[in-house]
């Protein structure tokens, strides 16, 4: 059930749907059979499958190793960014006038 169901004393079992209308806006609503519906998790990691699958061998490595890649290439655009920041800043400091 809905988590809805527990704050609405008006659940009624019996759902009534909504009508060929649609767009109520009234509140508490009088269709009530989105109630008894319930959504799936789709998170990956909390999936059964992705937690119970074979974990091989090297996979933690290679996982750890592609963090490692990973901030290696943040680290050089931070710092190819920043010599590009200050070499603007220095080519404007000797070309503009006091």
């Amino acid at each position: 059930m809905s988590p809805a169901f527990k704050n609405n004393n008006n659940f009624v079992k019996a759902a009534a749907k909504m009508g060929a209308v649609g767009n109520e806006t009234s509140w508490p609503r009088k269709d009530n059979a989105f109630m008894g519906k319930q959504s799936l998790s789709y998170q990956e990691a909390e999936s059964r499958v992705w937690q119970l699958r074979e974990i091989g061998k090297n996979e933690v490595i290679i996982e750890w190793l592609c963090y490692a890649l990973l901030g290696v290439f943040v680290g050089a655009t931070a710092m190819i960014m920043d010599l590009i920041e200050e070499g603007l800043v220095h080519f404007k400091d000797h070309t503009t006038q006091h």
